[in-house]
């Protein structure tokens, strides 16, 4: 996993069990309030812009969770017009080298990198009836660990609370900071774009700080109506959540040194 992801190909899609079992060679599959595998269409059937057509920006996902997922597997299973006789317009997927883009905006902006590395944020996850999730306590966009290497992004507007003022950073400041390092997420040199298909699942890694993660930013559970708001509702996906890939590393090995 060279670039912080990977596409399976060959995968059955007229079942979701088959991307189940796919992912169940890879890692644990994470329980979390949208349930474990989940298998979903674009019909509200949670309050999250994942069940819908709504175009996102990249992002993070589970920014609201003490420890994000570590891994996400996504696999388009249709993507069909409204009548069935052709393939919908739009959905297209957005990967972004979280790792890379940090470290541009480190170059280009030390001071934005800063405020980015040292205020923290509320995170949640609200909406759904008696639902609400945050972390144990106030995250920066840029996490390090106790050596200053980048350990963790957490990017999605979506899910950001409101900017605190009870730190020594201005608001005004923490926002310019942000519009920067946007606006190098949203460079075209800084993104991959194309569109999944049926039979091939992608698996990517969200922590930038493991030997095949490069924090990758996408337009995660959405990934299938994420650029074009043109998708039909017949589109279908399947994926779901791990806890990280040293998690899937001793999945592996376990199966493969089992007696």
């Amino acid at each position: 996993m060279d670039y912080g992801f990977v596409h399976v190909t060959d995968v059955p899609h007229d079942d979701p069990n088959e991307t189940k079992k796919l992912l169940e060679r890879i890692a644990f599959i994470r329980e979390t309030h949208y349930g474990g595998f989940y298998d979903f269409k674009p019909d509200l059937a949670m309050a999250d812009t994942a069940y819908t057509n709504l175009a996102l920006a990249p992002h993070t996902d589970t920014t609201y969770f003490t420890e994000p997922a570590g891994l996400q597997a996504f696999h388009l299973l249709s993507h069909e017009s409204e009548d069935g006789d052709a393939a919908a317009e739009g959905g297209k997927t957005i990967l972004v080298d979280g790792h890379n883009v940090a470290q541009i905006m480190k170059t280009e902006d030390p001071e934005g990198y800063r405020i980015l590395s040292q205020l923290r944020l509320p995170w949640h996850a609200s909406g759904n009836e008696g639902i609400t999730l945050g972390p144990d306590q106030r995250y920066p966009v840029f996490q390090h660990d106790d050596d200053g290497k980048l350990h963790r992004i957490r990017w999605n507007n979506d899910d950001r609370g409101v900017v605190p003022f009870d730190q020594d950073i201005a608001v005004e400041d923490w926002y310019k900071a942000a519009a920067r390092f946007n606006s190098i997420v949203n460079r075209q040199q800084s993104q991959y774009i194309f569109q999944m298909v049926p039979g091939k699942v992608l698996s990517e890694c969200t922590h930038p700080d493991t030997a095949v993660g490069n924090g990758t930013l996408t337009v995660a559970q959405s990934l299938t109506t994420g650029v074009s708001s043109t998708a039909e509702p017949r589109s279908r996906a399947s994926g779901g959540f791990a806890e990280d890939i040293v998690s899937a590393l001793l999945a592996v090995l376990s199966k493969v040194c089992r007696p």
